[in-house]
């Protein structure tokens, strides 16, 4: 699934090349380069390439980003009309790989930002779309992943959780302070006693049945 996803996004860009009057160079040989499935290092170093031979190097920039953003997207459109979980683990994995490098390179800092957040903004509006379509894909693994990804990185999948559902997912996360502290501060009076009260007749009620069974036991043996 990920050398499908990325050799697609290759041939691509294998086919769609940058000119003006002034200049004429396309995106290195991807035709040859192939096998690297264009990951992040390929398209760093084929950059390089073209900037060294470029008279402008901000348009070939910003050519470089409409490439890999808003042409790209109309190239992948197709693929991404149905849930594809692990197509967009790929994805998120290689629009991950731009936030990296623009934490390391000043000089391309705003091109490799401009691509992380659009793809970052794609993944999450994807998610959200998916999830509008069939809520249940909350539940699994990979959608709490990936929509985990978006979140830390500021881009919103809001989805809507029942009451229980909230506290389930507290517990399954261990945010036992944050139940207490809600318990705490944030229930009535009333609302502490009723809830005293239920967990204490259930409490009653499963030690009677204990009891009741237990009795019957000992007469059969007796």
């Amino acid at each position: 699934m990920k050398n499908k996803l990325l050799t697609l996004i290759a041939i691509f860009l294998c086919t769609n090349c940058y000119s003006t009057e002034n200049e004429n160079f396309k995106f290195g040989n991807f035709k040859n380069n192939i096998v690297s499935h264009l990951n992040i290092n390929t398209i760093f170093r084929q950059l390089h390439q073209i900037e060294d031979t470029a008279k402008d190097v901000q348009k070939v920039q910003e050519q470089y980003s409409i490439k890999l953003t808003n042409d790209l997207e109309k190239q992948l459109a197709p693929k991404f009309i149905n849930y594809q979980p692990d197509s967009l683990l790929v994805l998120l994995q290689w629009a991950e790989s731009f936030k990296y490098y623009a934490e390391v390179d000043a000089n391309h800092q705003m091109l490799f930002e401009v691509i992380n957040t659009f793809w970052m903004n794609y993944i999450a509006n994807k998610l959200n779309t998916y999830y509008q379509a069939n809520n249940d894909i909350k539940h699994t693994f990979k959608f709490k992943y990936l929509r985990s990804s978006c979140m830390a990185q500021q881009f919103n999948v809001p989805i809507n959780n029942t009451s229980s559902e909230k506290v389930l997912g507290y517990f399954t996360e261990s945010k036992y302070s944050y139940l207490y502290d809600r318990f705490s501060n944030g229930t009535s009076f009333l609302f502490k006693a009723s809830l005293f009260l239920l967990v204490l007749i259930t409490l009653l009620s499963y030690f009677a049945l204990f009891r009741s069974t237990k009795r019957r036991i000992i007469k059969k043996k007796i």
